[in-house]
């Protein structure tokens, strides 16, 4: 009974060739597996899920005038005299 488990113990180390020394040549592609994991990881994390983004679009510089005019910042000549330069 024992030699019949020797046997198919060494029966199937022959079987498989990374039992035989070849093992090494898979490692690379276990690391690279690892690296590209923590990539996907990463750029799901940044770039898929929500972030802190700001709510709209940047105000123009149009609405950054009409704005103080309309807080009373500046006179009606002022605000058409620098509207005019926008344009």
């Amino acid at each position: 009974m024992m030699q019949a488990l020797t046997t198919l113990a060494v029966t199937q180390m022959a079987a498989h060739p990374w039992a035989q020394g070849w093992g090494w040549w898979w490692a690379p592609f276990g690391f690279l597996f690892w690296i590209g994991l923590v990539a996907l990881a990463a750029f799901f994390i940044f770039r898929v899920l929500p972030t802190h983004r700001p709510p709209g679009p940047r105000s123009t510089a149009r609405d950054i005038l009409s704005e103080r005019f309309a807080r009373g910042e500046m006179t009606a000549d002022e605000y058409e005299e620098r509207l005019s330069h926008l344009t």
